[in-house]
């Protein structure tokens, strides 16, 4: 059994009523609520929010097992943090539990000031502690660099006030990246590394994370993503737009955080993992130096193409365990379904989310300029491998089938929260799919709703087909939007989707056959099973 506990409200309880709970229940869930998230300015009141909810959390650890962790974005109008754990001494948990909901209700002034000291003292000793809900610290920190520092920064200064706010911010940040030099780049150390040993270092952008370090398992533990598989890619940069490209995918590169990352991993490097001295990366990165490769043995190609040995990489250890073997070069990839870069060099590896796949208009205008390249290589390669699926075999039920399949494998979202709403034509609200993606730090899950148009091979997807998105998208309060059909996407469909994407700064992904096709390819157990 299982029972909900509302941190808020213990404090009315009797003692004994408590108490029964707690010995009734084997999982107990305590309510921590965020309250001034959605409902402040402030980033300096939600890292208060979020270092009470961390105190609480750890405090209770001391006298239970944790089970799991979620943070509820909808239960009231503000978020919900649940922590469920096994209570295992339970007269002590009772006496903290009472403690806690006194000072975070703040009800008692002495009780609250007792319970704003010991918070204020956890705070202080973050760097050195091992957390059971280490998710809880690194929202902190997200919130902390990218918002509550730059208020800190001018509620704290003492000089001229006629000072401008770089002056300021100059000041009040040179002490913070003296002694937190990755903070400078909006980078923190994890507070899931002591957890695991390792120090990696996070960001709203990406991770960085030694190569030494188990990439997977970090990976899986960390944010809950499992078999993220990663394909080889290739960069390129045509005019003053980087993009990365593999099989089937070309998605925008984030050169700008990746720049921005290395000069992190630099500066940690040099005061934690040996250092390089002198800034040799940037003489040498995505650069070909001719005579240096003639001076390295024939093994060890220095362009990176085709002996890079990428996809060994991938597996982080060579036959002997004990030693990874580096890179040459820059070695670049993308997973499966397109959503994560990975980016590695002879130190560390660069993992990036919320991937730019290229829109309608962006592929028209990128094809254009590259069609003769195109139409080059493939002539002279001489390679054609067939991907075509028998989409005539399908029904509409059979291609919802389908596709849920397909977005139960894709990493980015939370299988377990995944729903096919009903049979294929059935009342569904313009819902087929409905799915979670996996929370990350300084990121909450987000809803979204995938619907699946199954039409015969040789037609097209036009926008009158698939009407009232935007309703959909409101009536369900989805964070994010997506199309699957077995046949091309037309370009008023293509338009359609960007406007709204743009109006409702949402996220839309579209899936035509085109898509589906090369995820089948990859995916041939999926295939086999839908497809005789």
């Amino acid at each position: 059994m299982s029972a909900i506990i509302d941190i808020d409200k213990i404090f009315k309880e009797n003692k004994e009523v408590i108490s029964q709970i707690l010995f009734e229940n084997k999982n107990v869930t305590i309510q921590i609520p965020l309250h001034s998230i959605n409902s402040t300015n402030s980033y300096i009141n939600i890292i208060i929010d979020y270092i009470e909810a961390s105190y609480i959390a750890e405090t209770l650890s001391k006298y239970s097992d944790r089970v799991d962790l979620k943070i509820n974005p909808n239960l009231f109008y503000y978020p919900v943090v649940e922590i469920s754990l096994k209570p295992i001494k339970i007269q002590e948990m009772i006496n903290q539990m009472i403690f806690l909901s006194e000072g975070f209700a703040g009800e008692d002034d002495d009780c609250r000031l007792d319970f704003i000291s010991k918070v204020d003292l956890f705070e202080q000793e973050l760097d050195s502690k091992t957390f059971t809900y280490p998710e809880l610290v690194d929202d902190y920190y997200a919130n902390l660099i990218y918002g509550a520092y730059y208020e800190l920064a001018h509620e704290t200064y003492d000089g001229d006030l006629n000072d401008d706010d770089e002056v300021i911010e100059s000041k009040y940040f040179e002490e913070i990246y003296q002694k937190y030099p990755e903070q400078r780049f909006g980078y923190w150390k994890s507070a899931f590394s002591k957890n695991i040993g390792n120090d990696f270092f996070c960001s709203r952008e990406g991770w960085i994370i030694p190569n030494s370090y188990n990439l997977s398992r970090i990976v899986e533990e960390y944010a809950g993503v499992s078999n993220l598989k990663f394909v080889k890619a290739d960069f390129f940069v045509l005019g003053n737009i980087s993009y990365i490209i593999s099989d089937g995918m070309i998605i925008h590169f984030p050169f700008g955080s990746f720049i921005h990352a290395k000069r992190c991993a630099h500066n940690i490097q040099k005061d934690n993992f040996g250092g390089w001295g002198y800034e040799t990366w940037v003489h040498e990165f995505l650069t070909f130096n001719r005579r240096y490769s003639q001076l390295k043995s024939s093994k060890e190609n220095y362009k990176g193409y085709p002996t890079d040995r990428s996809e060994e990489l991938l597996e982080l250890t060579t036959e002997n365990k004990n030693i990874f073997r580096p890179p040459l070069v820059v070695c670049f990839y993308l997973s499966e379904y397109g959503d994560h870069i990975l980016v590695r060099d002879e130190k560390c590896s660069y993992l990036f989310f919320d991937t730019d796949k290229l829109n309608h208009m962006e592929l028209i205008s990128l094809g254009d300029r590259l069609s003769v390249l195109f139409r080059t290589t493939a002539n002279l390669a001489g390679i054609h491998v067939e991907i075509k699926c028998p989409w005539e075999q399908l029904d509409d039920e059979k291609f919802e089938k389908l596709c849920y399949d397909i977005i139960y494998h894709n990493p980015k979202f939370d299988n377990s929260t995944i729903r096919k709403m009903g049979k294929s034509k059935s009342r569904d609200g313009g819902r087929d799919i409905v799915v979670n993606t996996h929370p990350r730090p300084g990121y909450q899950s987000e809803k979204y709703i995938f619907q699946c148009k199954y039409l015969k091979p040789g037609s097209s997807l036009t926008a009158t087909k698939v009407i009232d998105i935007s309703d959909t998208i409101e009536q369900y309060d989805a964070q994010g939007y997506g199309i699957m059909t077995s046949v091309v996407i037309d370009a008023t469909l293509y338009d359609k989707l960007d406007r709204i994407s743009a109006r409702k700064d949402i996220e839309t992904q579209e899936f035509s056959v085109y898509e589906l096709e090369r995820i089948l390819a990859r995916y041939k157990n999926i295939k086999q099973r839908h497809f005789n």
